[in-house]
């Protein structure tokens, strides 16, 4: 979905981080004004779920 909305604003990402491309769109796509700030929100609170962080793991 990112991909083809920055092809639809004249950007190729290739192999750009998730991170790169939203900070793209945020400059790009201003209709609606918001899509990039809660992509880019979306993302980060994904990102953050899927990963385990050292200082939450148990001991072992």
């Amino acid at each position: 979905m990112v991909a083809r909305l920055g092809l639809r604003h004249g950007m190729e990402f290739g192999g750009s981080t998730m991170r790169s491309r939203l900070v793209c769109l945020d400059v790009v796509v201003t209709d609606p004004p918001d899509l990039a700030a809660v992509a880019d929100y979306t993302w980060s609170r994904l990102s953050h779920a899927c990963h385990h962080h050292a200082y939450q793991l148990d001991p072992s």
